[in-house]
């Protein structure tokens, strides 16, 4: 089982955040097109992504089987869309969720606009069909920026975040690391618990950032290792893969009563 701890601040998130390059990045205007590098933890790589900048604010992302290389064109539809780009800004303060736009070929063009001397940090998440599954890889935007959170200290892990009137609470920040776990997720206004409304849910998807090594995992409602609600619909299960020791922080984004709310969260594995 897994424990809960509630002891101070341990070294793993007290230490500076470690700064990782991600290759292949944007370092000169000349430079238009990167390939991504695979950052979905405890998953085997099937798929080679590049990202191709067009113009100042638009990106397209082709895709190709890694055994064959041909282009991938058939997707399956996830929390609404088959690609979803999570662009998390250097300071790990902001996060934007994407759609693409869907074109001819198997191609996925999406428009960002990004704080100037700022880095970013894409990460592209995609359900292909044929028997691939889910693939996430990462990209770095304004390169030639350095990285804010080589001097930046998350404080210590925190279980509860404020989104518009809404208070959001985990059941832990803290967890074991290499071993599956479940924490779940509560929503009040004052002190009333918030549910969605009879047979709907909170079309929750979470983003989870290790702040060291750039890796990624995410959770989206609906998947077997997704966010079952099993019994109460006001306390949303976050079903989260085995991940290494660290400091992760983590975006837990929900539709409350028709309106789109992002939680940030800092959780420690340890």
């Amino acid at each position: 089982s897994t424990r809960v701890r509630s002891s101070a601040a341990s070294d793993v998130y007290k230490r500076q955040l470690v700064f990782v390059v991600a290759s292949a990045a944007w370092a000169r205007p000349q430079i238009n097109e990167q390939t991504g590098a695979f950052a979905f933890y405890g998953m085997q790589q099937r798929v080679i992504a590049r990202l191709r900048r067009v113009g100042a604010s638009e990106l397209e992302l082709v895709q190709s089987s890694l055994e064959n290389h041909q282009p991938i064109r058939q997707y399956m539809s996830v929390a609404g869309a088959p690609v979803h780009f999570f662009l998390v800004r250097d300071d790990f303060q902001t996060l934007m969720h994407v759609h693409p736009q869907v074109r001819r070929d198997g191609r996925f063009s999406v428009h960002v606009s990004l704080d100037k001397n700022h880095r970013y940090y894409a990460f592209v998440d995609s359900f292909a069909q044929g028997g691939i599954g889910e693939q996430a890889f990462r990209f770095t935007l304004q390169s030639g920026s350095p990285p804010h959170h080589l001097d930046t200290t998350l404080s210590k892990p925190n279980a509860v975040a404020k989104v518009g009137p809404y208070n959001v609470a985990l059941s832990t920040a803290y967890f074991d690391a290499n071993n599956p776990v479940t924490i779940s997720a509560t929503v009040k206004r004052g002190n009333t618990v918030i549910t969605p409304p009879d047979h709907q849910s909170f079309k929750a998807v979470a983003t989870l950032v290790n702040t060291g090594s750039l890796s990624y995992a995410s959770v989206y409602e609906g998947q077997d290792s997704g966010m079952p609600y099993p019994g109460e619909y006001g306390h949303p299960q976050l079903r989260l893969p085995a991940l290494p020791p660290g400091v992760y922080r983590m975006w837990l984004q929900m539709e409350i009563a028709g309106k789109q709310f992002t939680a940030p969260f800092t959780l420690a594995a340890q």
